[in-house]
């Protein structure tokens, strides 16, 4: 009974990936097609190690690992294509990123400031 269930769920995903597929090609908008397969491809290999421990008793075999490999792969991938580089904020990739003209434009946007460099000592 508890694997059938996961069947019929199983069906709806790949119901809804074609049906979310097909509107972004006709129309053009919608999700982005990549991160959304690598999402449902998760969303689907836990099912399916779901499934796997339904029917196995629960024991810890090589398929039920294969599948949730599968799922933690798939997640990364769709991590992988969604996440981006902040777009304000200058790359921190190097020491002297402070003393490039508009390095401190980002903090202007949130409303705070940068401290004023101190002033030097007089010389006698």
């Amino acid at each position: 009974m508890a694997t059938t269930l996961v069947d019929a769920i199983l069906v709806a995903i790949v119901a809804e990936a074609i049906a979310l597929v097909a509107y972004r090609r006709m129309s053009g908008a919608g999700l982005a097609t990549a991160p959304l397969l690598c999402s449902l491809a998760s969303g689907a290999g836990l099912l399916g190690a779901l499934r796997v421990a339904l029917s196995d008793g629960g024991r810890l075999g090589p398929a039920l690992l294969a599948l949730l490999a599968f799922a933690l792969m798939a997640h990364l991938a769709e991590l992988a294509l969604r996440w981006a580089p902040p777009r304000d904020r200058p790359p921190a990739t190097s020491r002297h990123a402070r003393s490039q003209p508009g390095a401190f434009r980002w903090w202007r946007r949130r409303g705070a400031r940068p401290r004023a460099p101190e002033p030097s000592p007089p010389t006698p």
